[in-house]
């Protein structure tokens, strides 16, 4: 015989800063997926500005499924990082997102420090920074009521158009036309529980994630400066050769050969994943 129990989903009185204590939860938020996402982003981001490498990552892949309820396969955009990830060179042991990020390093010499490996983390770092930052702005439009189609213009305008060409902005922002409608989409997140209490998961999603988002783009900030100053150093060991050369220097230098790295990510398979991953160099 099945009884229905009284659930208490748990809404917060007040919404207050991320500590020790965010990294609690009730068992009914694990049956509300975006509550679980935003739990597995409370517990990677309790060591601000330092991040847990595999706390983060468990909440990437949380959110892609997320996101894959607006369909459009809108969810692969983080999946696909998620892969490079997983899959960097970079140490396995360096739980702090940083310091892992840092010693990818030697795979950027493959391009001469000209710009990020594709199938590399610091480009995943990147563009999880991107798409984190719409997400972040798609949720705060929900909870400020608007329609998802709306809220996912709103957003795309605010955040992603800015790093897509035309093209891909096309691409993407044709699958407004494809999302849920508010309430189901609301009722999907919440995982059938009440309009209001899934409005307080998107505004705590949005107060946890948002400090996120600004430590990925951060942290692309300093990688960026490391890969220049990388390559700085090797154009300026090229410039001395010739020095020597043009000089008629008669002894011989031995050039120090950089070794080529293999990619530890093949074709993804993502549609536009190359127009939306293309990092230029400055």
């Amino acid at each position: 015989r099945w009884e229905v129990a009284y659930v208490d989903y748990g809404v917060p009185d007040v919404i207050t800063p991320a500590s020790q204590n965010d990294a609690n939860t009730t068992r009914e938020e694990e049956f509300r997926p975006l509550a679980a996402a935003v739990k597995r982003f409370r517990e990677a981001s309790l060591g601000l500005p330092r991040l847990h490498r595999e706390h983060f990552f468990e909440a990437l892949e949380a959110l892609a499924e997320i996101l894959n309820m607006l369909g459009g396969g809108v969810g692969d955009y983080i999946s696909v990082n998620v892969v490079k990830f997983r899959s960097s060179i970079a140490s396995t042991e360096e739980m702090d997102y940083r310091l892992w990020l840092r010693s990818e390093l030697p795979l950027h010499a493959e391009n001469g420090y000209r710009g990020y490996v594709d199938a590399s983390a610091w480009m995943a770092n990147l563009w999880t920074g991107r798409i984190l930052e719409f997400v972040v702005e798609l949720c705060a439009q929900l909870e400020s009521g608007s329609e998802v189609s709306t809220g996912f213009l709103n957003a795309h305008e605010l955040t992603l158009q800015k790093h897509h060409n035309m093209f891909a902005s096309m691409v993407f922002r044709a699958a407004a036309l494809r999302v849920p409608n508010r309430v189901d989409f609301l009722a999907s997140l919440g995982g059938g529980a009440p309009q209001a209490v899934v409005v307080t998961d998107l505004a705590e999603y949005v107060r946890i994630a948002r400090p996120v988002v600004n430590c990925c783009l951060e942290m692309d900030a300093e990688l960026d400066s490391l890969r220049q100053a990388e390559q700085a150093a090797l154009a300026h060991g090229r410039s001395a050769d010739k020095g020597v050369i043009a000089a008629g220097a008669s002894a011989s230098s031995s050039g120090t050969t950089l070794s080529t790295l293999p990619s530890t990510l093949g074709t993804s398979g993502l549609e536009l994943s190359k127009e939306l991953e293309t990092h230029t160099a400055d």
